[in-house]
């Protein structure tokens, strides 16, 4: 019985390990937080960043968000945020922002608006002392 509690916390451990290695590792990196403002659900949610395409969102509901963590810039780029409105063949796009390279950590914030539009800011992640 003793042998069955240890296994199940080893298998628990590196089950939490390998889901969660990106933070246990603390590789430092940016967020971008899409927030769905829209008053519509979105579907097929794409983003891209520079060169690099992340994992598509099948759907985000209205007053909803999503974060996705993405490395450092090595080189200046922008976002690409693709988009349908579901219910509609309509399929918006927007490309705009700005991630600069080098070693600050910064949190981008993208609303979609109703009128299709989208908001950008951006605020500095603090460093965290461990």
């Amino acid at each position: 019985m003793k042998r069955l509690i240890v296994l199940v916390l080893v298998a628990a451990t590196v089950w939490y390990g390998w889901k969660h290695y990106g933070d246990l590792r603390g590789t430092p990196a940016n967020e971008v937080v899409i927030e769905n403002a829209s008053g519509r659900t979105l579907g097929r949610l794409r983003l891209s960043i520079g060169d690099q395409e992340y994992p598509a969102y099948d759907s985000l509901y209205d007053g909803k968000s999503v974060t996705q963590r993405f490395p450092l810039a090595t080189k200046d780029a922008q976002f690409h945020l693709h988009w349908a409105l579901q219910l509609t063949t309509i399929e918006p796009s927007w490309s705009g922002g700005e991630i600069t390279a080098g070693p600050i950590r910064v949190r981008h914030h993208l609303q979609i608006l109703p009128d299709n539009s989208v908001m950008w800011s951006s605020t500095l992640i603090p460093a965290t002392d461990k």
